[in-house]
């Protein structure tokens, strides 16, 4: 059940909408096991940096999807640091690790604006949802 008003609780995700669309265009690649720790940055001039990649760990218990036998693979963008890190450079990077993680990561990586995480507002929620014997229309 969805208690937003999504008919027969088909409400879509990142999963069934945005990853699906990307897949198609042959564009992107997936990752599975593994956790972006630091994005990586090229100075521009002395107060820009550009985002160039990130470093993620990977994590050994996990089958990773796109890397089977990583040392055969022939992508030139992914560099791998050691036997849990690795490097992919991309010229797209896009910070979407939540309203809690996107600040933490972005600190850790180094960047020092004042800003970052400032307006982080937490806002206690309650929900409640409840299944009725006749149809009811939210919508």
């Amino acid at each position: 059940l969805c208690c937003m008003g999504v008919k027969h609780g088909d409400r879509q995700g990142m999963l069934g909408s945005l990853l699906y669309d990307a897949a198609k265009t042959n564009n992107i690649r997936f990752l599975t096991g593994c956790k972006v720790t630091k994005v990586l940055f090229q100075n521009e001039n002395k107060t820009r940096k550009r985002a160039i990649g990130v470093q993620a760990e990977l994590n050994s218990s996990l089958k990773h999807t796109i890397f089977p036998n990583f040392e055969k693979s022939n992508f030139k963008d992914f560099k791998k640091v050691d036997s849990k890190k690795l490097e992919i450079k991309s010229k797209v990077v896009i910070c979407a690790c939540g309203s809690l993680n996107s600040p933490l990561l972005l600190q850790r990586s180094g960047l020092e604006n004042p800003w970052i995480g400032k307006n982080l507002r937490l806002h206690p929620v309650t929900g409640a949802y409840a299944e009725f014997m006749d149809e009811i229309k939210c919508y």
